[in-house]
């Protein structure tokens, strides 16, 4: 059977304008019924040039029946992405979808059973006049790529509990205050499918395996048998491969990813040329600053050699006064001798004349 691959953003809308199919689609990944779903007008693509992938998200309000048979309104919010870090730069939007109406007609809350005929459930529609509410959200991620710590699993589901802080026991009650706060969230990674088709969830994702292409990726030879609730999809990815209309959005699609692919190119290496610029401006810097230690360091030692210097003749001037200082000293005492004893020989009775020849020869 050839069918268009799900995998392009073009085939995944046409996939899911379809109620029945995207009632199917999300009803076999929560593991609840969805009872009502209506897609928004319009969906959300993030491009991000730089890594030359995209986000894509539809938004859907829901009813769904819980398994306590209660009618729930709902916002669904479902993104498809190569890996986690994509999905994450999207995440900006999420705050958006915190406020918005419930489908006209179902009143939360309300009781339901499988055996209520549709009748009762279109008067309860009619009946129902909805308030700007604020409603709990169901995430559902569907990657490309692996989660590192989660490799082996090909969904995953985040389920919410309530515990009593204070002894531990789980809380079965449900609070519309803490349900708008939080939610559940359920991860699907496609490149873990590996052939594996243990449940109804991985069956039903087997159509989105990257293998089995019919010439490009376009199209793919999907030769496996499928549970007939599943017969509503494969007709609807069978109709997506007749239509020229989408066959020519995912061309614009593998023209875009082209596109982003060379820009990717381009701003890698544009990057790295910044990067090496700014490496040739730090070296540049730091040698300028070498230099210019360089230089203070010189200007440091000439200063220290200079004070050395200046030290040196500050001591040699100092020292010099010392034996001036000596000397003067010396002479004052060899005066003070010369006197003395002149005065002791004239007190002797040897003339003055006598005397001072006899000390200018000692």
């Amino acid at each position: 059977m050839l069918i268009a691959n799900p995998i392009y953003d073009s085939v995944f809308k046409y996939l899911m304008e379809d109620d029945r199919v995207a009632k199917l689609f999300i009803s076999t990944i929560i593991e609840s019924k969805v009872v009502e779903v209506k897609l928004t007008p319009q969906e959300r693509t993030a491009h991000i040039p730089s890594l030359g992938v995209t986000v894509f998200r539809l938004d859907f309000s829901a009813v769904i029946l819980t398994a306590e048979g209660e009618l729930k309104n709902v916002l669904i919010e479902l993104q498809k992405a190569d890996g986690p870090d994509d999905v994450r730069r999207f995440r900006r939007y999420l705050a958006e979808n915190y406020y918005e109406r419930p489908i006209s007609g179902i009143k939360l809350g309300g009781s339901f059973s499988e055996s209520e005929n549709s009748s009762n459930l279109e008067k309860d529609f009619d009946k129902f006049e909805p308030d700007k509410l604020v409603l709990p959200i169901i995430t559902i991620y569907l990657l490309g790529e692996s989660l590192p710590s989660l490799q082996g699993y090909s969904a995953v589901k985040v389920k919410r509990s309530y515990f009593d802080a204070v002894t531990g026991e789980k809380i079965e009650k449900r609070e519309s205050f803490i349900e708008s706060l939080t939610h559940d969230s359920y991860v699907v990674q496609l490149s873990e499918l590996n052939k594996r088709r243990r449940n109804h969830l991985e069956k039903m994702f087997s159509v989105f395996e990257q293998i089995r292409f019919h010439g490009k990726r376009h199209f793919k030879d999907f030769e496996e048998e499928l549970p007939d609730e599943f017969q509503p999809l494969l007709d609807r990815l069978f109709r997506a491969a007749l239509d020229r209309d989408i066959l020519e959005k995912m061309i614009v699609e593998d023209e875009i990813v082209d596109n982003w692919k060379e820009k990717e190119r381009q701003y890698e290496k544009a990057i790295e040329e910044e990067r090496r610029q700014k490496e040739e401006e730090r070296r540049q810097k730091e040698e300028k600053q070498m230099l210019l230690e360089e230089e203070r360091r010189q200007k440091e030692e000439e200063r220290r050699q200079k004070e050395e210097k200046q030290m040196l003749l500050e001591e040699e001037r100092r020292q010099k006064e010392q034996n001036q200082a000596l000397l003067k000293k010396e002479k004052e005492q060899r005066e003070k001798l010369y006197s003395r004893t002149l005065e002791v020989l004239v007190k002797s009775g040897i003339s003055k004349k006598d005397a001072k020849d006899i000390l200018d020869k000692e």
